[in-house]
C-alpha cells in the first residue's frame, strides 16, 4: 500500500480547569426560583507546535432541569494574536495563534437565566527541528525477507518468519528466526515449527510467543491461501521451544491488521475484521489456557499498547478504545480524540501513545496519549500528518518513525522535536525497542537509530 504523506503540522498543550457556579446572566451567584444550575466543560487537554497555529475548542454544556440556550467563548489572557471563528457555539476553532500561553473561557446559559463557566489553558510551543539523525547498520538477517515479526527479551532480539520476494507470483514464506545478542553482538538462528509471514509476536515473562500469520502465500502479492493458528513459544529460561494453537487463524499484516499485547501473565492476540466484531484471544502462560472476549466494535487497521496492567486497543473503527484491566479481569471502553486507522501504539513511562494514521487519503498528526497514573487523556501532534512505520522508546525518548523523519518526544523535558533520517522507509519496515535503543528492520537489513 502506498501512503500519501501530507504537509507539515506541529504541537499545543491544553490543560483544562473547569468551574461550575450558580449565576444569572448579570453574574449574580443566585440561581432564580430554585433552578438547578447548568454545567460547562471546555474540553480535553491537547498539544500542538508551530507552524500549526490553530486549534479546535471542544466545549459542551448541559442542564438537569432545562436546556442550554447560549454559549460564549472569550479570551481571558495570553498573546494578542488570535481569532475565534465563532464565539457563540460550543465547538469552535481558534486561528492565528502564536507562541505563548492562552486562557479561554466558555460560558453557558440555561433557559432560566443561570450560567456556568469552564476555562481552558492553551500553550503554543515553537517547533524544534533537530537536524539529521543517522542509522548504524548492525547486520543483516540470514535470509533476506520482509514483514518479519520482532520481539525482545533479556539481551536478545528475535526476528521471526517473513516472506521472500521473487520475480513470480509464487512468494515463499520462511520459518527462520534470527537472534541478535545485544551483549556479544553476535547472531544465531532457530526455526519456527511452521513457515509463515505477518506473525504477531509478544513477550510474557520468560516466554516469547510467535502467533498466527499466513503460511501458504502463493496467490500473488495479496494472495494468502491459508492463515495459521499456530503459536510457537520460546522459553528463555530453558532454551526450549513448544507450540499451542490460537482458537482462530489470525494474520498480523504490517502490525495493523491484528495486534498483540500483554497484561500480567496473559498474552493477548486480536484479529482484524472490518465487517464483524473481532475477538481478543488471551493466553495464560502459567496455566497454558485460552479465554476469549469480544471487542466493542468492528475494526480494521488497529493497534494496541500495554501500560501498567492494562491493554488498550484502539483505531480502525470509530473512536472506541477497548481497555482490558489485567488486575480486575474486566473490559471497559474509552475514546480517542478522532476516528482513524493505520495508527501506531507504543508505551513509555506508564503512558500509552496512539500516533498518526487516518483514512486514505486524509491522515493526521495527532498523538492521543493515555496517562495511566492520572487515568486521563491528552493530545499532542507530530511534525506532520503521516502514517508511521513504527513507534518505540529509546531511554526517556519516544521515537515516531515515518518515511524519512523521526519525531521525538523527550519525557524528561516534555519537549517535542524532529529529525530527518538518512534512509527512506516504506510500509514493510519494522521498528522495535531493545536495550535502550531503537532498531529498524527492512529487506533483511537491521539498523540502530543514532540520535
Amino acid at each position: 500500500m502506498k501512503h500519501i504523506k501530507l504537509a507539515a503540522f506541529f504541537l499545543i498543550t491544553i490543560f483544562v480547569f473547569t468551574s461550575c457556579k450558580k449565576e444569572k446572566a448579570d453574574s449574580s451567584s443566585v440561581a432564580p426560583n430554585g433552578n438547578k444550575p447548568p454545567f460547562a466543560n471546555a474540553g480535553n487537554p491537547q498539544t500542538i507546535t508551530l507552524p500549526v497555529d490553530s486549534i479546535k475548542l471542544y466545549g459542551s454544556g448541559g442542564d438537569a432541569d432545562g436546556t442550554i440556550v447560549s454559549y460564549l467563548w472569550t479570551k481571558l489572557s495570553g498573546p494578542s494574536s488570535f481569532t475565534i471563528a465563532n464565539t457563540n457555539i460550543a465547538v469552535t476553532t481558534v486561528n492565528n495563534l502564536v507562541a505563548g500561553v492562552y486562557e479561554f473561557e466558555l460560558t453557558v446559559l440555561d433557559n432560566d437565566g443561570a450560567s456556568a463557566k469552564a476555562k481552558v489553558v492553551v500553550t503554543v510551543l515553537s517547533g524544534i527541528p533537530g537536524g539529521v539523525s543517522s542509522l548504524n547498520l548492525i547486520g543483516a538477517l540470514s535470509i533476506r525477507r520482509y514483514n518479519v515479526a520482532t520481539a525482545t527479551a533479556g539481551n536478545k532480539i528475535f526476528f521471526a518468519g517473513g516472506y521472500m520476494q521473487t520475480a513470480s507470483d509464487d512468494i515463499p514464506v520462511s520459518s527462520r528466526v534470527d537472534i541478535y545478542d545485544l551483549t556479544t553482538k553476535t547472531w544465531s538462528t532457530a526455526e519456527l515449527s511452521l513457515a509463515r509471514t505477518d506473525i504477531g509476536a509478544v513477550v510474557v515473562g520468560n516466554k516469547v510467543l510467535f502467533a498466527g500469520g499466513g503460511h501458504n502465500w502463493t496467490g500473488g502479492y495479496w494472495g494468502y491461501i491459508e492463515l495459521s493458528s499456530r503459536v510457537d513459544i520460546y522459553d528463555i529460561s530453558t532454551n526450549k521451544w513448544s507450540t499451542t494453537e490460537l482458537p482462530q487463524e489470525i494474520t498480523f499484516e504490517y502490525g495493523w491488521d491484528g495486534t498483540t499485547a500483554v497484561a500480567g501473565n496473559k498474552a493477548i492476540f486480536c484479529g482484524s475484521n472490518p465487517f464483524t466484531t473481532p475477538k481478543a484471544f488471551m493466553f495464560d502462560v502459567i496455566t497454558n489456557s485460552w479465554t476469549t472476549a469480544s471487542l466493542s466494535i468492528a475494526r480494521s487497521n488497529f493497534v494496541s499498547a500495554s501500560v501498567g496492567n492494562k491493554v488498550l486497543i484502539a483505531g480502525g473503527g470509530g473512536t472506541n478504545v477497548d481497555v482490558y484491566d489485567g488486575t480486575t479481569n474486566l473490559w471497559s471502553v474509552q475514546s480517542l480524540s478522532e476516528s482513524r486507522g493505520l495508527l501506531r501504539g507504543a508505551t513509555l513511562n506508564n503512558k500509552a501513545f496512539f500516533a498518526g494514521g487516518g483514512f486514505y487519503p486524509q491522515y493526521t498528526s495527532k498523538v492521543d496519549i493515555y496517562d495511566n497514573n492520572t487515568q486521563t487523556w491528552y493530545v499532542a501532534n507530530l511534525s506532520r500528518p503521516t502514517v508511521l512505520n513504527g513507534a518505540a522508546a529509546a531511554g526517556q525518548k519516544m521515537l515516531f518513525i515515518s518515511n524519512n523523519r523521526i519525531d521525538i518526544y523527550d519525557a524528561s523535558t516534555d519537549v517535542w522535536s524532529y529529525k530527518d533520517i538518512t534512509e527512506i522507509f516504506s510500509d514493510d519496515t519494522v521498528v522495535i525497542s531493545a536495550g535502550g535503543n531503537v532498531y529498524v528492520i527492512r529487506a533483511g537489513a537491521v539498523w540502530r537509530v543514532e540520535l
